[in-house]
């Protein structure tokens, strides 16, 4: 049985990659909301069945500055996979894995925007993304 999966959503041009994420809490020492690897240390994943209505997908909400950048790279590469999850506002993440867990586990979910050196240079991101 997985304790992690992760999907990603990329163009064939390999450029700007979108990875999400849901993952099993390991043991790690959790300190204030965020822990020393800077991840949420989680949730149980009973909440997140709730949020996910009767799925196995979370709808995760994208910062608004996340979806500035999505639409920003989905222009300059014509990527309409990325542009769509910018229009949407949510990253839509796999629970699938999880759901033979009990539903007090502790999960973390999540995603990370890796960039192409390019599009970092001509879309003039100084800190691409600050969880890297």
């Amino acid at each position: 049985m997985r304790d992690h999966a992760e999907t990603e959503e990329a163009t064939e041009k390999n450029v700007a990659r979108l990875q999400s994420f849901a993952e099993i809490v390991g043991t790690e020492v959790i300190s204030g909301p965020l822990n020393d690897t800077g991840k949420s240390p989680g949730r149980p994943l009973r909440e997140y069945l709730e949020l996910a209505k009767g799925t196995c997908i979370y709808n995760m909400p994208v910062p608004s500055v996340d979806q500035h950048r999505l639409r920003s790279v989905a222009k300059l590469t014509g990527d309409e996979q990325l542009r769509r999850i910018a229009t949407a506002g949510t990253i839509p993440i796999s629970l699938d894995h999880l759901k033979d867990r009990d539903s007090e586990t502790l999960v973390r979910v999540g995603y990370k925007i890796t960039y192409s050196p390019e599009e970092i240079q001509q879309l003039g991101l100084d800190n691409p993304d600050e969880r890297t």
